[in-house]
């Protein structure tokens, strides 16, 4: 029975201690520009240590995911001292998309549509850039 209430005594110290932790963490929303299109990213950093220059980890989505299913690791940096930015690749999650023009559509307003969800690897990698040169450029 002892060690049934010390696992439990030891379980809520270490819940109490992450929440804790948690609530530390700052979060912005930040848009980058990639070839003229607004990405959608967070930025997480300790409260603790605003104002200081911190080492950046720049988090990505592999394909077909979103910025969103990174939140965990985001936090987890955010608490180990580290500035982290996660963002979506144009076109994919909350980030806008470029506009192709829809070819069965001559005139109107359908005559054009947002291009979403395409794995386009070069695209991605001038994304990753973009947002390397926006967080070199945070104070």
């Amino acid at each position: 029975m002892r060690r049934l209430e010390f696992l439990c005594l030891a379980w809520l110290a270490l819940t109490a201690t992450s929440l804790d932790a948690l609530a530390q963490i700052a979060e912005r929303k930040v848009d980058i520009y990639s070839e003229g299109v607004r990405m959608s990213g967070t930025v997480l950093y300790s409260q603790a240590l605003e104002g200081s220059k911190l080492p950046t980890v720049i988090m990505s989505h592999g394909w077909g995911g979103t910025a969103a299913m990174l939140r965990p690791q985001a936090e987890r940096f955010a608490q180990a001292g580290y500035f982290v930015l996660v963002f979506d690749y144009r076109g994919w999650g909350d980030s806008d998309a470029r506009w192709v023009r829809d070819e069965s559509v001559t005139t109107g307003d359908k005559a054009r549509r947002e291009l979403r969800e395409v794995v386009d690897p070069l695209d991605q990698a001038t994304d990753i850039f973009n947002a390397v040169h926006w967080a070199m450029g945070e104070p």
